[in-house]
Protein backbone atom coordinates (compact mmCIF):
# COMPACT_ATOMS: atom_id res chain seq x y z
CA UNK A 1 0.00 0.00 0.00
CA UNK A 2 2.81 2.28 0.96
CA UNK A 3 4.47 1.27 -2.27
CA UNK A 4 1.69 2.65 -4.80
CA UNK A 5 1.03 5.52 -2.52
CA UNK A 6 4.88 6.99 -3.33
CA UNK A 7 4.09 5.87 -7.06
CA UNK A 8 1.54 8.22 -7.02
CA UNK A 9 2.68 10.84 -6.02
CA UNK A 10 5.80 10.38 -8.23
CA UNK A 11 3.16 10.05 -10.83
CA UNK A 12 1.49 13.08 -10.09
CA UNK A 13 4.82 15.17 -9.55
CA UNK A 14 6.16 14.27 -12.62
CA UNK A 15 2.49 14.97 -14.63
CA UNK A 16 2.91 18.37 -12.84
CA UNK A 17 4.74 20.38 -15.76
CA UNK A 18 2.26 19.03 -18.04
CA UNK A 19 -0.72 21.13 -15.62
CA UNK A 20 -1.92 24.54 -16.35
CA UNK A 21 -4.79 25.15 -14.51
CA UNK A 22 -5.20 26.12 -10.46
CA UNK A 23 -2.33 28.48 -9.97
CA UNK A 24 -2.13 32.05 -9.56
CA UNK A 25 -2.10 32.48 -13.51
CA UNK A 26 -4.54 32.25 -16.05
CA UNK A 27 -4.15 28.97 -18.07
CA UNK A 28 -3.15 30.25 -20.93
CA UNK A 29 -0.82 32.57 -19.58
CA UNK A 30 1.25 29.92 -17.03
CA UNK A 31 1.13 27.70 -20.54
CA UNK A 32 2.51 30.74 -22.13
CA UNK A 33 5.40 31.11 -19.51
CA UNK A 34 6.49 27.50 -19.44
CA UNK A 35 7.00 26.87 -22.69
CA UNK A 36 9.27 30.32 -23.17
CA UNK A 37 11.33 28.72 -20.22
CA UNK A 38 11.98 25.28 -22.00
CA UNK A 39 13.02 27.45 -25.00
CA UNK A 40 15.40 29.14 -23.05
CA UNK A 41 16.72 25.93 -21.57
CA UNK A 42 16.91 23.93 -25.01
CA UNK A 43 18.47 27.12 -26.68
CA UNK A 44 20.97 27.62 -24.00
CA UNK A 45 20.64 30.31 -22.68
CA UNK A 46 21.41 29.76 -19.01
CA UNK A 47 24.51 29.13 -19.97
CA UNK A 48 24.86 32.54 -21.75
CA UNK A 49 24.29 34.98 -18.64
CA UNK A 50 27.59 37.42 -19.00
CA UNK A 51 30.12 38.84 -16.44
CA UNK A 52 29.48 42.39 -16.31
CA UNK A 53 31.28 44.00 -18.87
CA UNK A 54 30.71 47.60 -20.39
CA UNK A 55 27.49 48.06 -18.36
CA UNK A 56 24.76 50.07 -18.61
CA UNK A 57 25.47 50.97 -15.46
CA UNK A 58 28.58 51.99 -13.60
CA UNK A 59 27.41 50.12 -9.96
CA UNK A 60 27.35 47.04 -12.02
CA UNK A 61 31.56 47.08 -12.34
CA UNK A 62 31.78 46.54 -9.07
CA UNK A 63 29.67 43.01 -9.09
CA UNK A 64 32.83 39.86 -8.97
CA UNK A 65 33.08 37.65 -11.26
CA UNK A 66 32.71 34.96 -12.36
CA UNK A 67 30.14 34.91 -8.97
CA UNK A 68 27.71 36.69 -10.64
CA UNK A 69 27.13 34.89 -14.00
CA UNK A 70 27.31 31.99 -11.49
CA UNK A 71 24.61 33.31 -9.50
CA UNK A 72 22.50 34.35 -12.57
CA UNK A 73 22.17 31.03 -14.05
CA UNK A 74 21.69 29.51 -10.50
CA UNK A 75 18.52 31.69 -9.62
CA UNK A 76 17.27 31.20 -13.33
CA UNK A 77 17.63 27.40 -13.15
CA UNK A 78 15.70 27.22 -9.55
CA UNK A 79 12.89 29.77 -10.57
CA UNK A 80 12.84 27.88 -14.13
CA UNK A 81 12.39 24.66 -12.74
CA UNK A 82 9.86 26.12 -9.64
CA UNK A 83 7.62 27.39 -12.33
CA UNK A 84 7.33 24.63 -14.50
CA UNK A 85 6.05 22.34 -11.28
CA UNK A 86 3.74 25.12 -10.49
CA UNK A 87 5.05 26.66 -7.63
CA UNK A 88 4.90 30.34 -6.78
CA UNK A 89 4.60 31.02 -10.40
CA UNK A 90 4.37 34.47 -10.56
CA UNK A 91 6.99 35.32 -8.07
CA UNK A 92 9.24 32.81 -10.56
CA UNK A 93 7.79 35.04 -13.47
CA UNK A 94 9.16 37.99 -11.50
CA UNK A 95 12.45 36.80 -10.94
CA UNK A 96 13.05 35.05 -14.44
CA UNK A 97 12.08 38.28 -16.06
CA UNK A 98 14.52 40.17 -13.31
CA UNK A 99 17.23 37.70 -13.96
CA UNK A 100 17.96 38.14 -17.55
CA UNK A 101 17.30 42.35 -17.13
CA UNK A 102 19.94 42.36 -15.03
CA UNK A 103 22.09 40.31 -18.05
CA UNK A 104 21.34 42.92 -20.11
CA UNK A 105 21.62 45.94 -17.71
CA UNK A 106 25.53 44.52 -16.69
CA UNK A 107 26.54 44.06 -20.50
CA UNK A 108 26.34 46.09 -23.47
CA UNK A 109 27.65 43.21 -25.03
CA UNK A 110 24.63 41.00 -23.83
CA UNK A 111 21.78 43.31 -25.09
CA UNK A 112 19.45 41.36 -27.99
CA UNK A 113 16.00 42.80 -28.70
CA UNK A 114 14.96 38.77 -28.01
CA UNK A 115 16.50 38.65 -24.35
CA UNK A 116 15.07 42.03 -23.73
CA UNK A 117 11.45 40.59 -24.95
CA UNK A 118 11.69 37.49 -22.90
CA UNK A 119 12.27 39.30 -19.85
CA UNK A 120 9.42 41.51 -20.25
CA UNK A 121 7.26 38.94 -20.87
CA UNK A 122 7.79 37.56 -17.83
CA UNK A 123 8.14 40.85 -15.31
CA UNK A 124 4.47 41.63 -17.22
CA UNK A 125 3.27 37.92 -16.54
CA UNK A 126 4.03 38.23 -13.28
CA UNK A 127 1.77 41.37 -12.66
CA UNK A 128 -0.69 39.61 -14.25
CA UNK A 129 -4.02 38.90 -12.01
CA UNK A 130 -6.06 35.87 -12.18
CA UNK A 131 -9.06 36.26 -13.66
CA UNK A 132 -8.39 39.54 -15.17
CA UNK A 133 -7.45 40.03 -19.24
CA UNK A 134 -3.74 40.03 -19.32
CA UNK A 135 -3.82 43.72 -21.12
CA UNK A 136 -0.28 44.27 -20.57
CA UNK A 137 0.55 41.37 -22.40
CA UNK A 138 -1.72 42.96 -25.41
CA UNK A 139 -0.30 46.14 -25.01
CA UNK A 140 3.57 44.81 -25.58
CA UNK A 141 2.81 43.15 -28.12
CA UNK A 142 0.78 46.03 -29.50
CA UNK A 143 3.66 48.41 -28.81
CA UNK A 144 6.49 45.90 -30.26
CA UNK A 145 4.77 45.50 -33.54
CA UNK A 146 4.01 49.16 -34.09
CA UNK A 147 7.14 50.28 -33.06
CA UNK A 148 8.85 47.47 -35.69
CA UNK A 149 6.39 48.70 -38.29
CA UNK A 150 7.13 52.38 -38.29
CA UNK A 151 11.02 51.94 -38.14
CA UNK A 152 10.46 49.66 -41.15
CA UNK A 153 8.65 52.13 -42.81
CA UNK A 154 10.85 55.15 -42.42
CA UNK A 155 13.49 52.86 -43.44
CA UNK A 156 14.45 53.73 -47.29
CA UNK A 157 16.19 50.25 -47.80
CA UNK A 158 12.72 48.71 -46.39
CA UNK A 159 11.08 51.15 -48.84
CA UNK A 160 12.41 49.87 -51.66
CA UNK A 161 13.21 45.81 -51.55
CA UNK A 162 16.84 46.51 -50.97
CA UNK A 163 17.09 45.09 -47.30
CA UNK A 164 15.19 42.00 -48.31
CA UNK A 165 17.29 41.37 -51.35
CA UNK A 166 20.34 41.74 -49.87
CA UNK A 167 19.27 39.91 -46.37
CA UNK A 168 17.14 37.13 -48.70
CA UNK A 169 20.05 36.92 -51.80
CA UNK A 170 23.56 37.80 -50.20
CA UNK A 171 23.57 37.13 -46.61
CA UNK A 172 21.45 34.06 -46.17
CA UNK A 173 20.98 32.60 -49.60
CA UNK A 174 17.31 31.63 -49.67
CA UNK A 175 17.42 28.86 -52.26
CA UNK A 176 13.03 30.19 -52.79
CA UNK A 177 13.97 33.56 -52.97
CA UNK A 178 17.11 33.12 -55.21
CA UNK A 179 14.70 30.30 -57.52
CA UNK A 180 11.69 33.26 -57.65
CA UNK A 181 13.26 36.38 -58.02
CA UNK A 182 14.32 36.26 -61.50
CA UNK A 183 10.95 35.79 -62.71
CA UNK A 184 10.01 39.47 -61.27
CA UNK A 185 11.37 42.43 -62.57
CA UNK A 186 13.90 43.96 -60.77
CA UNK A 187 13.39 44.14 -56.65
CA UNK A 188 10.50 43.96 -56.84
CA UNK A 189 9.34 40.63 -55.10
CA UNK A 190 11.69 41.79 -52.38
CA UNK A 191 10.07 45.00 -52.10
CA UNK A 192 6.23 43.59 -52.18
CA UNK A 193 7.80 41.17 -49.11
CA UNK A 194 9.02 44.01 -47.38
CA UNK A 195 5.58 46.56 -47.63
CA UNK A 196 3.90 43.47 -46.97
CA UNK A 197 5.65 42.86 -43.45
CA UNK A 198 5.24 46.42 -43.03
CA UNK A 199 1.82 46.51 -43.61
CA UNK A 200 1.67 43.27 -41.34
CA UNK A 201 3.02 44.84 -38.58
CA UNK A 202 0.97 48.06 -38.41
CA UNK A 203 -1.97 46.49 -39.06
CA UNK A 204 -0.92 43.95 -35.81
CA UNK A 205 0.44 46.56 -34.11
CA UNK A 206 -2.80 48.49 -33.62
CA UNK A 207 -5.14 45.19 -33.60
CA UNK A 208 -3.60 44.30 -30.32
CA UNK A 209 -4.97 46.98 -28.79
CA UNK A 210 -8.44 45.88 -29.96
CA UNK A 211 -9.37 42.95 -27.88
CA UNK A 212 -12.64 41.74 -30.97
CA UNK A 213 -9.60 42.15 -33.28
CA UNK A 214 -6.99 39.75 -31.91
CA UNK A 215 -7.07 36.98 -33.72
CA UNK A 216 -6.87 39.04 -36.71
CA UNK A 217 -3.72 40.81 -35.27
CA UNK A 218 -2.59 37.16 -34.40
CA UNK A 219 -2.48 36.21 -38.05
CA UNK A 220 -1.03 39.37 -39.44
CA UNK A 221 1.67 38.85 -36.62
CA UNK A 222 2.20 35.14 -37.29
CA UNK A 223 2.67 35.61 -41.06
CA UNK A 224 5.72 37.46 -40.34
CA UNK A 225 7.52 35.08 -38.69
CA UNK A 226 6.15 31.97 -40.55
CA UNK A 227 7.34 33.27 -43.94
CA UNK A 228 10.44 33.98 -42.26
CA UNK A 229 10.74 30.17 -41.33
CA UNK A 230 9.35 29.55 -44.94
CA UNK A 231 12.84 31.73 -46.73
CA UNK A 232 15.37 31.66 -44.48
CA UNK A 233 16.71 28.32 -42.75
CA UNK A 234 18.34 30.45 -39.71
CA UNK A 235 19.04 30.15 -35.94
CA UNK A 236 16.31 32.25 -34.63
CA UNK A 237 17.63 32.04 -31.25
CA UNK A 238 14.52 31.99 -28.79
CA UNK A 239 13.24 35.29 -30.74
CA UNK A 240 10.69 33.75 -32.57
CA UNK A 241 9.59 30.76 -30.53
CA UNK A 242 9.24 32.86 -27.82
CA UNK A 243 7.26 35.15 -30.10
CA UNK A 244 4.79 32.22 -31.21
CA UNK A 245 4.27 31.46 -27.61
CA UNK A 246 3.59 34.90 -26.45
CA UNK A 247 -0.01 35.06 -28.58
CA UNK A 248 -1.15 32.47 -26.13
CA UNK A 249 -1.87 35.63 -23.72
CA UNK A 250 -4.99 36.04 -26.18
CA UNK A 251 -6.28 32.60 -26.45
CA UNK A 252 -9.59 32.10 -23.78
CA UNK A 253 -8.66 28.81 -22.33
CA UNK A 254 -11.83 26.40 -21.53
CA UNK A 255 -12.56 25.10 -17.92
CA UNK A 256 -14.43 21.79 -19.20
CA UNK A 257 -13.52 19.98 -22.35
CA UNK A 258 -14.99 16.89 -23.70
CA UNK A 259 -13.75 14.36 -26.16
CA UNK A 260 -15.57 11.86 -28.01
CA UNK A 261 -14.64 9.66 -30.59
CA UNK A 262 -14.38 6.42 -32.01
CA UNK A 263 -11.21 4.45 -32.35
CA UNK A 264 -12.23 3.17 -35.97
CA UNK A 265 -11.70 6.12 -37.79
CA UNK A 266 -8.89 8.51 -38.86
CA UNK A 267 -9.53 11.20 -36.69
CA UNK A 268 -10.35 9.28 -33.57
CA UNK A 269 -7.16 7.39 -33.96
CA UNK A 270 -6.02 11.15 -34.06
CA UNK A 271 -7.72 11.87 -30.87
CA UNK A 272 -6.27 8.45 -29.26
CA UNK A 273 -2.91 9.58 -29.48
CA UNK A 274 -4.16 12.86 -27.81
CA UNK A 275 -5.62 11.25 -25.24
CA UNK A 276 -2.35 9.20 -24.49
CA UNK A 277 -0.29 12.89 -24.30
CA UNK A 278 -3.13 14.28 -22.13
CA UNK A 279 -0.93 13.19 -19.03
CA UNK A 280 -2.77 15.74 -17.08
CA UNK A 281 -6.23 15.15 -18.05
CA UNK A 282 -7.31 18.31 -19.57
CA UNK A 283 -10.01 17.01 -21.29
CA UNK A 284 -12.39 14.34 -20.41
CA UNK A 285 -12.15 11.25 -23.15
CA UNK A 286 -14.98 9.28 -24.00
CA UNK A 287 -15.16 6.41 -26.52
CA UNK A 288 -18.51 5.57 -28.30
CA UNK A 289 -19.02 4.68 -32.07
CA UNK A 290 -20.04 8.39 -33.83
CA UNK A 291 -18.26 11.01 -35.18
CA UNK A 292 -15.20 12.89 -33.48
CA UNK A 293 -17.29 15.76 -31.15
CA UNK A 294 -15.58 18.38 -28.76
CA UNK A 295 -17.73 20.29 -26.64
CA UNK A 296 -16.79 22.57 -23.39
CA UNK A 297 -19.86 24.87 -22.39
CA UNK A 298 -21.67 25.82 -25.07
CA UNK A 299 -19.31 25.39 -27.41
CA UNK A 300 -19.53 22.16 -29.89
CA UNK A 301 -17.52 20.98 -32.79
CA UNK A 302 -17.71 18.08 -34.35
CA UNK A 303 -14.90 16.20 -37.50
CA UNK A 304 -11.98 18.41 -37.96
CA UNK A 305 -13.28 21.32 -36.14
CA UNK A 306 -12.98 19.12 -33.07
CA UNK A 307 -9.65 18.10 -34.14
CA UNK A 308 -8.55 21.69 -34.36
CA UNK A 309 -9.87 22.19 -30.89
CA UNK A 310 -8.02 19.37 -29.59
CA UNK A 311 -5.22 20.49 -30.88
CA UNK A 312 -5.15 24.10 -29.64
CA UNK A 313 -6.73 22.78 -26.66
CA UNK A 314 -3.76 20.49 -25.16
CA UNK A 315 -1.04 21.88 -23.71
CA UNK A 316 0.94 18.67 -25.32
CA UNK A 317 0.56 20.23 -28.76
CA UNK A 318 2.76 23.22 -27.63
CA UNK A 319 5.35 21.57 -25.53
CA UNK A 320 5.89 19.42 -28.91
CA UNK A 321 6.11 22.41 -31.23
CA UNK A 322 8.37 24.15 -28.69
CA UNK A 323 10.47 21.38 -28.48
CA UNK A 324 11.14 20.79 -32.01
CA UNK A 325 11.60 24.52 -33.13
CA UNK A 326 13.89 24.96 -30.23
CA UNK A 327 15.99 21.37 -30.68
CA UNK A 328 20.01 22.36 -31.19
CA UNK A 329 20.75 19.32 -33.44
CA UNK A 330 21.63 20.69 -36.06
CA UNK A 331 19.83 18.02 -38.82
CA UNK A 332 16.66 18.62 -37.45
CA UNK A 333 16.31 22.20 -36.63
CA UNK A 334 16.76 22.63 -40.75
CA UNK A 335 13.34 20.43 -40.81
CA UNK A 336 11.85 21.74 -38.45
CA UNK A 337 11.85 25.05 -39.14
CA UNK A 338 11.24 24.54 -42.50
CA UNK A 339 8.41 22.23 -41.54
CA UNK A 340 7.09 24.99 -39.31
CA UNK A 341 7.24 27.68 -42.06
CA UNK A 342 5.11 25.33 -44.39
CA UNK A 343 2.58 24.28 -41.75
CA UNK A 344 2.05 27.96 -40.74
CA UNK A 345 1.62 29.07 -43.97
CA UNK A 346 -1.45 26.05 -44.74
CA UNK A 347 -2.69 26.94 -41.54
CA UNK A 348 -3.00 30.56 -42.17
CA UNK A 349 -4.40 30.16 -45.31
CA UNK A 350 -6.88 28.02 -44.02
CA UNK A 351 -8.04 30.57 -41.23
CA UNK A 352 -8.36 32.99 -43.95
CA UNK A 353 -10.32 30.69 -46.15
CA UNK A 354 -12.72 30.12 -43.56
CA UNK A 355 -12.95 33.66 -42.40
CA UNK A 356 -13.23 34.74 -45.93
CA UNK A 357 -16.40 32.14 -46.48
CA UNK A 358 -18.17 33.45 -43.67
CA UNK A 359 -18.25 37.19 -44.62
CA UNK A 360 -19.37 35.96 -47.89
CA UNK A 361 -22.39 33.40 -45.87
CA UNK A 362 -22.97 36.66 -43.77
CA UNK A 363 -23.24 38.89 -46.88
CA UNK A 364 -25.56 36.45 -48.68
CA UNK A 365 -27.91 36.07 -45.80
CA UNK A 366 -28.22 39.81 -45.63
Amino acid sequence: MAMATRLSTLGRIAREPFRIDGTALQPNVLLMAKLIVIGLVLKGYHNGFPNAFAPFFSIFDALPEPAFRRTLKAVFLVSATCLLFNRAVRIQCGIIGAVFLLGVLSSKVYYRNAIVFVSMIFLLTSLQERGRAPRLLYWQLGVMYLGAGLNKLCDPDWQTGQYFHYFLGSVFQSDIYLSLAPVFPGKSLAAAMCWWIIAAELCAGVLFFVPRRHDAAVWFAASVHVGAAFLVIGDYGIFMSAVLASYLCVVRWPDEMKVRFDRTTWMGNIARAYRWLDMNRAHAWQEQPGPLIWTAGARHAEGWKALLCIAIYSPSTYFVAMVLLTIRYEPWRVVAVRGAGIAGIVLLSVLLAQRVFTWKRLASST
